[in-house]
C-alpha cells in the first residue's frame, strides 16, 4: 500500500543559536540610534527628519530610532518578481524560495580570452558573447553588466544595457553607480519601458533590477541615494549592497564586519521605505578581508564564505528580506585548482544557508576579471549545489519498498520499472565531469577538464541564437541611446 504523502527533507546549514543572530540585529539598532550614518543627500535628510530620525544637517549624520528601522523592515516586500524578456525566465524571489544565480556586477573590466587565453580588457563584443553564454546556461538565471573598454565612458552603462537586451532573454541587472550620474539610470528605464510597452508595464514586469552600495564605513553617497529613490519611484527592484573590508573599512573580526554591514544595509532600507513604502529591495552584502601580508583584498577566503552564511541567516530569519551574496568567486588569477576549491565552498555554504541569489559565476581575480571557461564550469558547480538543495523525498514509492521486496535476495534492479521511472529524475548528469573508464578516457579527444569547458562555450556561441528584437523597436532604442550621447557629457 503506497502513501500519498510526499515528504521532502532538504539540507541546510546555519548557526545553531538564533540568539547570536538576534544579538547582531539588536546591536545594529543600537549603533543606528547612537552613532548613525552619514547621508550625503539633502532631500533624503529632510525626508528622514520628517519621518522621525535625528538629523544633523551640518555633518549630514542621521541617527535612526529603532521603531523607524523596524517599521521600514516591515514595509519592505518579502517577495518580488524579476521579470524577463521571455516570461519562461521570470524569477520570483522570496525567503525560503529557490536559490538563483547572476553574473558579476560592474567591477570586472578584464577577460580571459576564450580562444587565445589572453588576459585583456573587455570589449563590447565580449559582453555580447558573455550574454549569449548566460542565455544558454540552465543554472545561471540572469545577467549583470561587465564594463567594456571600447564604448563612450559617459554613456557606457546605456550601451551595456542595450547590448544585454539584444543578447539574452533573461532578467538583467545594471547600475548608474560607476558613472555617478543618475541620468544614466533614467535612460535605462526609458529603454526598458520601450521594450515592455510603457512605464506602467515596467512597474508590473520589471525586466531589470538596479544596483547600488553604501560607502563603508557608514556613508551613503549622493549617487547611491539617487539610485535608491529613482528605483523606488518606478518600482524597479534594487539590490542594495555594502562592501566593507575587514581591517580597512570595517572591523577586522568577521562578526564585527557582519555587524557593520547590517548597520549600513538597514540604513538603506529605511531610506528606501521612507521615500517609497513597499519599494522592492534585495539585500546584497559583499564582505571582504584585507590580506595583512601584502595589502590585497581577498574575496575567496574561507572567512568570506563563513560570513556569507551568517548574513543569509540574519536577513532571512530576522528581517525576512531576499538576500544576494557572492557565490562562486576566487582570488585566483584564472580557472585553476585554487579557483575550483574556493568557489565550491563559496557556492555551497551560502546556498545551504538559504541565500536567494548567488552572484559571480565566471568571476576570477578578486572580482576584477571574467572567464568564459570558468562560467561554464560554474554552471555545473551551481547545478550540483541545486541538487543538494533539492534534498530527498521519502514517500513510499521513492523508497522502493515494493521493488525491494519483489526483487528479493540476489536479484537485479536494472530492468525494474522503479529504476526506469527514477534514474533520470533522481540523478543529474554533468557532462563536463569525467565518468568514463580509462580506455574510453584515453581514446577521447579532450581529456582536460578546462578544455571540455572551453569547447562547450565555443559550441554555445556557434549554435545558440537569441530571438531578435523587432527592427522598429531596435530603431527606437538606438534613438534613445543617441539622445543620451547628446545630453550626457
Amino acid at each position: 500500500m503506497q502513501s500519498n504523502d510526499k515528504q521532502t527533507e532538504t539540507i541546510s546549514f546555519k548557526l545553531k543559536s538564533n540568539e547570536s543572530v538576534r544579538k547582531i540585529h539588536n546591536k545594529s539598532l543600537e549603533i543606528l540610534e547612537s552613532t548613525g550614518v552619514q547621508i550625503q543627500h539633502d532631500k533624503a535628510l529632510r525626508m528622514l527628519d520628517e519621518a522621525g530620525a535625528k538629523v544633523n544637517y551640518t555633518s549630514k549624520r542621521v541617527c535612526f530610532p529603532p521603531e523607524l528601522v523596524e517599521q521600514s523592515i516591515e514595509k519592505a516586500p518579502k517577495s518580488m518578481l524579476f521579470a524577463a524578456r521571455n516570461e519562461k525566465y521570470d524569477l520570483t524571489l522570496q525567503p525560503g524560495g529557490p536559490t538563483y544565480t547572476r553574473t558579476v556586477t560592474g567591477s570586472a573590466g578584464y577577460i580571459d580570452d576564450l580562444k587565445t587565453g589572453e588576459y585583456r580588457k573587455i570589449l563590447l563584443s565580449d559582453l555580447k558573447n558573455w550574454a549569449r553564454l548566460v542565455d544558454a546556461l540552465e543554472n545561471v538565471n540572469y545577467l549583470s553588466c561587465v564594463f567594456p573598454d571600447d564604448v563612450p565612458l559617459a554613456t557606457r552603462e546605456i550601451h551595456i544595457f542595450l547590448a544585454m537586451l539584444e543578447n539574452t532573454e533573461k532578467h538583467l541587472q545594471t547600475s548608474a553607480e560607476e558613472s555617478g550620474n543618475i541620468e544614466i539610470l533614467k535612460y535605462i528605464i526609458k529603454l526598458a519601458s520601450n521594450v515592455v510597452g510603457g512605464k506602467e508595464e515596467l512597474r508590473k514586469r520589471p525586466i531589470f533590477n538596479s544596483f547600488t552600495a553604501a560607502f563603508s564605513p557608514l556613508i551613503y553617497p549622493e549617487i547611491a541615494v539617487d539610485i535608491i529613490l529613482l528605483s523606488g519611484d518606478y518600482g524597479i527592484p534594487l539590490e542594495l549592497a555594502t562592501c566593507p573590508i575587514a581591517g580597512a573599512t570595517g572591523p577586522v573580526t568577521p562578526v564585527g564586519l557582519v555587524l557593520q554591514a547590517s548597520v549600513e544595509l538597514l540604513a538603506g532600507v529605511v531610506i528606501s521605505q521612507v521615500a517609497n513604502p513597499g519599494a522592492p529591495l534585495v539585500i546584497g552584502p559583499r564582505l571582504y578581508f584585507l590580506n595583512m601580508r601584502n595589502g590585497n583584498i581577498m574575496g575567496g577566503s574561507i572567512e568570506s564564505a563563513m560570513v556569507s552564511t551568517l548574513q543569509a541567516q540574519l536577513f532571512n530569519e530576522c528581517y525576512g528580506l531576499p538576500v544576494c551574496l557572492s557565490g562562486p568567486g576566487t582570488d585566483a588569477m584564472l580557472a585553476d585548482e585554487q579557483s575550483m576549491i574556493e568557489r565550491v565552498y563559496h557556492t555551497l555554504l551560502p546556498a545551504l544557508a538559504g541565500v536567494n541569489i548567488l552572484a559571480c559565476p565566471g568571476l576570477v581575480e578578486h572580482a576584477t576579471a571574467i572567464s568564459p571557461v570558468q562560467l561554464i564550469i560554474d554552471n555545473d558547480i551551481i547545478g550540483m549545489a541545486q541538487q543538494i538543495l533539492k534534498g530527498f523525498s521519502f514517500d513510499e514509492d521513492v523508497l522502493g519498498i515494493e521493488t525491494i521486496s519483489s526483487v528479493g535476495p540476489g536479484g537485479n534492479f536494472l530492468i525494474e520499472d522503479h529504476t526506469l521511472k527514477y534514474f533520470k529524475t533522481e540523478y543529474k548528469d554533468f557532462l563536463l565531469f569525467n565518468r568514463m573508464n580509462r580506455d574510453n578516457w584515453e581514446n577521447s579527444t579532450m581529456k582536460d577538464f578546462k578544455e571540455r569547458a572551453r569547447n562547450k562555450a565555443l559550441n554555445i556561441l556557434r549554435k545558440h541564437h537569441i530571438p531578435l528584437l523587432e527592427e522598429k523597436l531596435m530603431k527606437e532604442l538606438r534613438l534613445i541611446v543617441q539622445e543620451a550621447e547628446k545630453n550626457i557629457i
